[in-house]
């Protein structure tokens, strides 16, 4: 697949280093016998070329934790789109492409370059139902971030030019007008079709939704190696001035997240693995609490914290395998080898489970597989992988409802 191929790009940047591999238990399908939260849905895009049919999935979650893709709903985002995408949209990669806030989801569109929100029937969440009319984009929307306080969406893209622009939302209407642009790279720098750099890795609100990060991807063959940035919120407005902080020893972060009850940022970077900084109170920083250097990696791309082994786990799709590593100082758990074929991206971790996109490198049928937490840190394996019959083609972005 296109993401695939351009995701190889990444592994120019690796670096080497050892890591201790633990053998994960066999596959199989065994029914969570505790009673924890579960997520109800699983919500991800598709896009069907040449057609460029586009979708939201819906795969609804079963009461042990495990997925009932014969059950799988699919919501139209576009049909029969004519953009000039086609070639692009496939090749796009950053975090959070939809994200979900109470019970309404927001979905970048980067085939019709459009921003939707859905609102989500609590007591049947694969329903979803528009809510008032997709606004237009910038090219190529890729990553979003959403503010259930302030209630604020924001959207980034990968086109150029490449920026991030906010708007109110209510349940009503919908999502309001796109304010003004915030440029996201250097004057003298322009964004290239080569979606891997120089372009967003990821945008999200800090747990008190009083700033708004970024991280951005650094330019191959360049000094510019990208940057975290914040903009704070005031009166229910997202700051136009981003505060850079380029963090010592990154090359290429993408998705992130804030470690809950600190200023502790731990994000995936391609080159390596992953890395963590801490803001101390404030917008910046400058170097890494540690780096997680995964041996042989190649993507490492996509990272989420679970709160019941307190370890975090990182995605790699082009060497197949996932990561779990100690989110405190980074010291490696277990690498849990994939399936050959599965191209392991976006993610989501819910009580005990992991709900993982496979984008399906060479058969383009993706799936999701759950992965097991139960036994604890170190022990996670893949418990299922659903494949609905009815989803082909390119996919990207994962969400569940309730919110991990």
């Amino acid at each position: 697949m296109a993401i695939i191929k351009a995701l190889t790009a990444v592994a120019a940047l690796a670096a080497s280093v050892s890591a201790r591999a633990i053998t994960s238990p066999a596959n199989s399908y065994t029914p969570a016998k505790r009673h924890i939260p579960y997520a109800q849905v699983v919500y991800y895009t598709t896009t069907n070329t040449p057609a460029l049919d586009s979708n939201v999935v819906a795969i609804p979650v079963l009461a042990d934790g495990y997925l009932n893709e014969n059950a799988t709903v699919l919501t139209p985002l576009s049909q029969g789109s004519t953009t000039a995408n086609a070639t692009l949209v496939t090749q796009l990669s950053s975090g959070d492409f939809l994200r979900v806030a109470g019970d309404f989801l927001f979905v970048a569109n980067a085939v019709d370059n459009k921003l939707a929100m859905f609102a989500i029937d609590p007591a049947n969440p694969t329903s979803l139902t528009l809510v008032g009319t997709p606004v237009n984009t910038m090219p190529l929307p890729d990553s979003v971030a959403v503010s259930a306080i302030n209630q604020i969406v924001c959207v980034a893209n990968t086109g150029a030019p490449s920026v991030i622009q906010c708007a109110t939302y209510d349940s009503s209407s919908g999502i309001g007008e796109l304010d003004a642009e915030r440029q996201l790279f250097p004057p003298q720098l322009n964004v290239s079709s080569d979606a891997m750099y120089n372009a967003v890795g990821d945008i999200f609100f800090s747990d008190a939704e009083d700033y708004l990060f970024l991280t951005m991807k650094g330019v191959k063959g360049t000094p510019f190696q990208g940057y975290f940035g914040a903009m704070d919120v005031n009166c229910g407005q997202v700051n136009e001035n981003i505060t850079m902080s380029v963090i010592n020893g990154t090359h290429a972060l993408y998705q992130s997240v804030q470690i809950p009850g600190t200023d502790t940022i731990l994000a995936a970077d391609a080159a390596y693995g992953a890395t963590s900084f801490n803001l101390n109170g404030t917008q910046q920083a400058n170097h890494a609490l540690f780096q997680t250097l995964v041996k042989g990696q190649n993507a490492s791309c996509w990272v989420e914290i679970s709160q019941s082994t307190t370890t975090a786990f990182i995605s790699d799709p082009i060497f197949g395998r996932v990561t779990e590593f100690d989110y405190h100082n980074g010291t490696i758990v277990q690498e849990i080898p994939l399936p050959q074929d599965t191209g392991a991206l976006d993610f989501s971790i819910v009580g005990n489970k992991i709900y993982m996109l496979f984008v399906g490198v060479t058969s383009l049928h993706p799936m999701v597989g759950v992965f097991d937490l139960s036994g604890g840190r170190g022990t996670a394996y893949i418990a299922q992988q659903a494949q609905p019959a009815a989803v082909t083609g390119h996919v990207i972005g994962l969400s569940t409802w309730p919110a991990s």
